[in-house]
């Protein structure tokens, strides 16, 4: 089976029966706690830099209370559904963090892991299948992407902490650790480095039983991607390995990044971007990525409303831009929600493509799109700025797209992101 194709250019006859603006599940992932026991010391994993890493990423930063989407957190989210949650094992000790009260809860020792810090990424595959279907496994994918970068990109940032690049693990396999919740799929998993020299601070805490409030095994098991998940080899993810210097700004970045995800729809208005302004942007993307992106990914840029460049698809290859066709009609970029996008008024959009020698290879699929992924992330981060978003999509019309673009037949697109200006909502802070 051609998976790449069945994903791409044949996943909107899969899911014929599938609308991606949909209610999403609850906000997150819930559990039931059983107290066992009394109160231990264990690790105050709160004040540790890995503690703070984690929450730093993964919990919600605001509340919307009149939008749709009404959570979100520093990375980007398919209907801010946000299907990923960590599981922290640090020095035997076991934590899961639960991102809707913002706390750490002790679940579980292991004498055996005492030497071990290790972040598992856990994904509660049922939320976002909800809304998607199947296709809810490449989104998942290119959110892992997402979450890694921005992990990456912190520890890359961060004097007392780091990653083990050797240790980078994909794995796919189902939930041993919290009670049986068989719904749930274990991802990725990060080995970390603690370089913190004072005592270790330790706090009372009781061991908690966690079972999953909301299990949805029978649902996920109709899904032809449990066989994906189930068949794909854990590998090293070779093309995500650490970053090979510090971003420039990064908290600010990371502040300041977000999607315009209006209640209607995304409506930039802004003036238009000078193409001195978006040859700086692609010189500083290239700086950062060069030597983990070009040689595996194609780039594709629509000019739109830039100042000095005529519109048209350009290919970009990380230095130069070369006009590809200039006879281009951006509604037929998107294949549905077109209605909510100002799209002529966006300066500029990125579309990203891989070429694959092997399409029916799993572990290829996999690695791609969580390495695209990271690729977006770190574009957007670089993209950040007071009145400037950037919207990552998935929802490409790949004929068309593939038809402007001149693509080889074994090239195909798997993400593409918006820039372009305007100023986010107000929310309210959450916790």
């Amino acid at each position: 089976m051609n998976i790449f194709e069945t994903y791409t250019r044949l996943r909107y006859q899969t899911n014929q029966k599938l609308l991606s603006f949909k209610p999403v599940p609850p906000l997150a992932s819930t559990f039931k706690e059983r107290m066992l026991g009394e109160k231990e010391e264990v690790p105050d994993i709160d004040n540790l830099a890995l503690g703070q890493l984690i929450k730093e990423v993964f919990s919600f930063q605001a509340y919307y209370p009149n939008h749709p989407y009404s959570l979100r957190k520093r990375t980007a989210s398919a209907r801010s559904i946000h299907p990923f949650f960590p599981v922290i094992y640090y020095k035997g000790y076991s934590y899961l963090y639960d991102s809707l009260s913002n706390r750490f809860i002790y679940f579980a020792y292991d004498r055996k892991k005492r030497e071990e810090i290790k972040v598992c990424l856990y994904l509660d595959i049922w939320r976002i299948c909800a809304v998607y279907g199947e296709f809810g496994l490449p989104l998942s994918l290119l959110e892992l992407g997402h979450i890694l970068s921005d992990l990456k990109w912190l520890v890359q940032d961060n004097q007392l902490l780091s990653m083990e690049e050797e240790k980078l693990t994909f794995t796919a396999y189902q939930s041993t650790d919290l009670d049986q919740a068989k719904d749930l799929y274990q991802l990725a998993a990060l080995s970390f480095i603690d370089k913190e020299k004072r005592e270790l601070a330790r706090k009372g805490m009781t061991k908690t039983r966690l079972q999953k409030k909301y299990n949805y095994q029978k649902e996920v098991e109709q899904l032809p991607i449990l066989q994906e998940l189930k068949a794909v080899k854990a590998s090293q993810l070779g093309r995500t390995g650490r970053y090979g210097r510090k971003l420039e700004g990064l908290l600010a970045k990371r502040k300041d990044r977000h999607s315009l995800n209006q209640r209607m729809g995304t409506f930039p208005l802004g003036p238009a971007f000078s193409v001195k302004f978006l040859r700086t942007y692609l010189q500083e993307v290239s700086h950062y990525i060069k030597e983990w992106a070009f040689d595996e990914v194609g780039f594709y840029l629509l000019s739109l409303h830039i100042d000095g460049l005529a519109k048209g698809i350009y290919k970009w290859d990380g230095e130069n831009l070369m006009m590809i066709e200039e006879d281009v009609d951006p509604y037929f970029i998107f294949y549905e929600g077109r209605e909510g996008i100002n799209i002529e008024r966006l300066p500029f959009l990125i579309l990203l493509s891989v070429k694959i020698d092997k399409p029916e290879s799993r572990e290829a699929f996999f690695e791609s799109h969580i390495h695209i992924g990271e690729i977006v992330h770190t574009m957007s981060l670089l993209f950040a700025g007071e009145d400037r978003f950037s919207r990552p999509f998935k929802n490409i019309n790949d004929s068309y797209v593939e038809g402007i673009c001149q693509t080889d037949p074994e090239e195909y697109f798997i993400y593409a992101c918006m820039f372009g200006s305007g100023r986010r909502q107000a929310g309210i802070p959450w916790r």
